[in-house]
């Protein structure tokens, strides 16, 4: 008899373990029902295919539905692999990103070649779709090589310019430098000369103005000399 009521309970409290949990699914079930992932791919291409010359053009994946792309309860959107808002697929767009050139719904053209992401989200249906372009710069930039080495040339050219200017510009305030030490130079000879004659010109008004004449001099020390 106590086994039997053991065994019971025991039962008993499976039992409502077991509708506890199911209850717990019922209600996650009901809570995300209402959500559906979404579906998608990737695609990789290569930037060579995709260009037309002026632009890369990405098209609208196949496997999407074209009803979904014309209904207007459903969102479209492109962006870029950080998540920056491309277009949304019409051509009529003013809040398009800067590098796109054209949009239609069934493609996108945008000016460089980059990784893109295409995704639709219906309310009404609850259908969701997303795809990812991945690019291969498959590009073989032959057009920029002669850009590139005009770009040199210019550059060679113009340091040759500065150099030779530099170098005019440096004789010409050497030439110059020198002009002017020489200039002092003769204006400083020329002023020992005057300070000369000066000097000599003031020890002779000197000699004057003591009753000294030099002549006189030399001729007394001449008779002197002749005494002796």
């Amino acid at each position: 008899m106590l086994l039997w009521s053991r065994g019971f309970s025991f039962m008993a409290h499976s039992s409502t373990v077991l509708f506890l949990l199911l209850c717990s699914q019922l209600v996650v079930g009901g809570v995300g029902g209402d959500s559906t992932p979404a579906r998608g791919n990737t695609t990789t291409l290569s930037c060579r295919n995709i260009s037309d010359g002026d632009g890369f053009t990405y098209p609208v994946p196949s496997y999407i539905p074209s009803a979904l792309l014309q209904d207007e309860d459903c969102e479209r959107e492109w962006k870029n692999k950080s998540g920056a808002f491309f277009s949304d697929g019409h051509q009529a767009n003013n809040t398009r990103h800067q590098l796109v050139l054209n949009e239609s719904r069934k493609n996108i053209t945008v000016s460089e070649c980059i990784d893109l992401n295409y995704s639709v989200t219906c309310h009404g249906s609850n259908q969701k779709f997303k795809h990812t372009y991945q690019v291969i710069n498959d590009m073989t930039p032959i057009r920029d090589v002669p850009q590139q080495q005009t770009d040199s040339t210019n550059k060679t050219i113009i340091i040759i310019i500065i150099i030779i200017i530099s170098s005019i510009t440096i004789g010409l305030l050497i030439g110059f430098l020198i002009g002017v030490l020489i200039d002092l130079h003769k204006k400083q000879r020329l002023r020992v000369g005057v300070w000369g004659k000066r000097l000599s010109g003031y020890c002779q008004q000197a000699d004057e103005s003591n009753g000294v004449d030099l002549r006189d001099v030399r001729a007394n020390g001449d008779v002197g000399t002749e005494e002796a």
